[in-house]
């Protein structure tokens, strides 16, 4: 579900304009362009499919690993916390340290994220439910879906500036969507690995490479 972005310049920018006024430009070339870029949506759309089909086979065998992961103590924070240390983190007093629980079901027309918490002095409700509407058509593939969130979260504590906190009341299908695709099939990699382990490559959350890496490796190729 993870999608990795590219860092541009404004001279590459600039390029792909070009490209794409050449393009539209010279009719029967910007027709092929325009099934090509289609061809591409329906693979997408073809593997949103298989991944729901996967689910409905594994579902059964999710329910019983949640059972089991419970017994792990903060197994989730321990998950979390190395995926997205910036997002995730304990300083809401405690929020992440309460989660007890994070489950995945998946749907034909959406996905969802349910978040499990224990005692704390942050959140009003025991559980919280992200629901990601996902692309059923082409046309679906070009719009903002739909990110809910059931029940709506109410604060125990108003000044709560936790990211934690401020993903919960406005979340993101992007977010959801590298969230699931990092770690839902096989947390245990995960939790099994050394704090400050790039997961995917030594890419970050958000998908792009550490600006401090990206120096050091051009410094290296020169």
């Amino acid at each position: 579900m993870a999608t990795k972005k590219t860092k541009t310049t404004a001279a590459s920018d600039e390029t792909v304009t070009e490209l794409y006024a050449k393009l539209s430009a010279n009719e029967e070339l910007f027709a092929q362009y325009n099934l090509i870029t289609e061809l591409g949506d329906k693979r997408e759309l073809e593997i949103l499919k298989v991944d729901k089909e996967e689910y409905k086979v594994t579902k059964e065998h999710y329910l019983k690993r949640a059972k089991e992961l419970v017994k792990l103590e903060h197994f989730w924070k321990n998950v979390f916390q190395k995926i997205a240390p910036s997002l995730f983190t304990d300083e809401d007093d405690g929020l992440l340290s309460s989660l007890t629980d994070f489950f995945v079901e998946d749907t034909d027309t959406e996905f969802k994220l349910t978040f499990t918490f224990g005692k704390n002095n942050i959140v009003k409700d025991e559980k919280y439910t992200i629901i990601c509407k996902t692309p059923v058509t082409l046309e679906d593939l070009k719009d903002t879906l739909d990110v809910t969130v059931e029940p709506e979260v109410k604060l125990k504590k108003k000044d709560s500036e936790c990211p934690f906190v401020g993903f919960l009341i406005q979340p993101s299908n992007q977010y959801c969507s590298v969230l699931v695709g990092e770690c839902w099939k096989n947390p245990l990699q995960i939790y099994q690995q050394e704090f400050g382990t790039m997961i995917e490559g030594d890419e970050d959350f958000d998908g792009e490479l550490d600006e401090e890496d990206d120096d050091e490796g051009e410094e290296a190729d020169e």
